[in-house]
């Protein structure tokens, strides 16, 4: 089954205002990602690294159905790896990658998910034979296109 990893760009984006359609396609995308989760059709992973942005969200409702939903993960990087996290944070951080963004993808990696989903465009263009990032719609196209039912 494949496992994912969801930064918290992507958790936020269904709760963004729709004042493009890009934001509108990508929290459909999001959406359906979340039914495939609870569908057990993929496999969600989650870090204390998401546990630690989720909680600095402003809207106490946002905040609490994000935290709720990171419930169905079925895998969790803890912060006893920490130090993991920050060996490879580190590297990835000499590409350009801002120190949350490459926390995320160390987690990712520590987890050995498949896919990191996000929707921060500077982080869709790190390259990584460890990891594959992509954008919520584009993950549902391959999902569609791979005839994962």
């Amino acid at each position: 089954m494949l496992k994912i990893y969801l930064d918290n760009c992507c958790y936020g984006r269904p709760f963004d205002p729709p004042s493009n359609p890009t934001i509108v396609f990508e929290s459909a995308a999001k959406i359906l990602i979340q039914t495939l989760i609870t569908n057990k059709k993929i496999t969600l992973v989650n870090s204390f690294v998401i546990y630690e942005e989720v909680s600095a969200v402003p809207n106490q409702e946002t905040r609490k159905l994000i935290i709720d939903f990171l419930d169905n993960a079925e895998i969790y990087v803890a912060k006893d790896k920490l130090e993991q996290v920050l060996v490879l944070a580190i590297d990835i951080m000499k590409t350009g990658v801002k120190y949350m963004d490459a926390a995320h993808v160390a987690c990712a990696v520590i987890a050995n998910s498949d896919y990191l989903i996000t929707t921060d465009k500077r982080l869709l263009k790190y390259k990584s034979d460890k990891i594959n990032i992509i954008n919520p719609v584009d993950f549902i196209r391959m999902w569609e296109d791979s005839d994962n039912d």
